[in-house]
């Protein structure tokens, strides 16, 4: 349609109008991102409670202090080579918090040459320490010397001090989330003692007191929209806050959702991490549940969404199951959970990972907390993750797509006769068959299946004299997660 030219335009000349012409056969495009919600430490320079960018590694250092919990997820965010923006959002320590405190106690003295090993969170060598160790090392000497390498090495989640053959070792920061560091020695199988040395381990405990994470959602910008928030907040009451602030941002006149992505390392068994499951039911949070592994739960959680958010980007359908994680491992085979003990962790809607024969984390399914309907029935609408983000696509697509078809358009009644000049008109008929158009396209980019019966099912029509409203139901294309087989044989 010609607008730039006046229609009285007598004037000779060859005007030319350069319009954008709406791609009817181009999905839309979501500006994927994530938000990391952390706290900081004192030696940040980011004031707490407000959103911001993080550009590297090093400007999380120092935004928010080396070794703190956001500094440490901008290192596996970083390391995975991120093909979308982090932000991040602060959390001072809360007043009258505690950290969690762990030991190692040394004894003995070295009757041999040896390298001590100890890792601090994960196995990267950002969350571990070598320390070598001589004939005739005294434990004093032996402990000094950890507390020295753990030190030395800032990245790490932790600081320590030694006295008298004791290393403690103290969680940067405040609160709870540091008694789910993991103090971990001779993790890989070629990690030996040194002889005459003997070490005891206390696991890291009494941190306590976290901050609010209701006052960072309250300063998260209104017309923000994350489609991953990540930490490593699991307290029922924190993630409750989290699971409501992207469910009230869900409904049809915000649509600005996303879903929160946490981890729980248990060290006491299945029991734990399926009792915790069956305490949540959310399509807005998804935790993966491992036991006795030796990462940060908000390192894996970080891992898993810098690995699947860009594969959800690519096609919302997408079959993340076995994605290989970088940066943190799989626990060790002895607590991996087996086929039995990993469905019992899906059913009670915890995700499951796995690991490689030569440790390597990956997903083995990612689910979202989903799974009873508001009649208390079992519900499986929203247990695949890759569900909640092609419905949230899906209502993104169409609406991008009738906003640019339809815009400035009046509504008629199906039939109603006008001339031939009249412009941006249309009807409910019209959007109806656009609507089944972008079903098909949706189709084409595996969206959906059964485009012929989602086809039959679209309806518009209008509702007074302003509104259409339309009715489609959609079948999210399928992933192929198990085959089965029959294998016989004849003797």
């Amino acid at each position: 349609m010609i607008t730039e030219i006046p229609a009285n335009q007598i004037s000779p000349g060859v005007f030319g109008q350069i319009s954008k012409v709406v791609d009817a056969t181009t999905l839309s495009q979501v500006p994927y991102q994530v938000l990391a919600i952390g706290q900081k430490i004192d030696a940040g320079s980011q004031p707490a409670l407000q959103v911001v960018q993080v550009e590297s590694i090093e400007d999380a250092k120092a935004k928010f202090g080396t070794g703190s919990h956001l500094h440490n997820m901008a290192e596996v965010y970083f390391n995975t080579e991120p093909v979308f923006p982090m932000f991040a959002i602060a959390l001072d320590d809360a007043e009258a918090s505690a950290s969690a405190t762990g030991t190692v106690t040394v004894t003995g003295t070295a009757t041999g040459n040896g390298t001590y090993k100890l890792y601090l969170g994960g196995v990267d060598s950002k969350r571990m320490v070598s320390v070598g160790i001589l004939t005739g090392d005294t434990a004093e000497e032996v402990a000094t010397a950890i507390t020295s390498a753990i030190t030395a090495n800032t990245s790490l989640p932790v600081t320590a001090s030694a006295t008298s053959g004791v290393v403690t070792i103290t969680a940067k920061n405040k609160g709870t989330l540091g008694n789910n560091i993991r103090i971990v020695e001779r993790f890989n199988d070629d990690d030996t003692a040194v002889a005459g040395i003997t070490t005891t381990v206390v696991d890291m405990a009494n941190g306590a007191t976290d901050p609010d994470i209701q006052t960072a959602l309250d300063a998260i910008p209104e017309e923000s929209w994350f489609q991953y928030l990540v930490g490593g907040y699991t307290a029922s009451t924190d993630i409750a806050n989290i699971e409501n602030y992207l469910s009230a941002r869900f409904v049809a006149t915000y649509a600005k959702s996303g879903m929160y992505q946490t981890a729980l390392n248990s060290v006491s068994g299945i029991s734990e991490l399926t009792s915790y499951g069956d305490g949540r039911n959310s399509a807005h949070s998804s935790v993966f549940g491992t036991y006795k592994n030796p990462c940060l739960p908000w390192d894996i959680a970080t891992a898993v969404v810098a690995k699947v958010m860009p594969l959800i980007a690519t096609r919302a359908t997408y079959n993340t199951s076995d994605i290989l994680l970088d940066f943190v491992v799989g626990s060790r085979p002895e607590n991996l959970f087996n086929n039995s003990e990993r469905n019992q962790l899906l059913h009670n809607g915890v995700s499951a990972l796995t690991a490689t024969v030569d440790g390597k984390a990956k997903i083995n399914k990612h689910i979202t907390t989903y799974q009873l309907n508001d009649a208390g029935a079992v519900d499986d609408h929203y247990r695949d993750m890759q569900s909640f983000y092609t419905m949230q696509y899906l209502r993104y697509d169409l609406v991008s797509f009738l906003k640019s078809g339809f815009a400035n358009y009046n509504v008629v009644d199906n039939g109603t006769k006008y001339g031939k000049t009249a412009s941006n008109v249309t009807t409910p008929a019209a959007i109806e068959t656009s609507v089944q158009n972008r079903c098909i396209l949706w189709g084409n980019s595996v969206l959906i299946e059964d485009v012929d019966k989602t086809i039959e099912g679209v309806s518009a029509s209008r509702n007074g004299n302003n509104r259409v409203d339309i009715n489609l139901v959609v079948n999210i294309a399928g992933k192929l997660e198990i085959i089965g087989f029959n294998l016989g044989f004849k003797a």
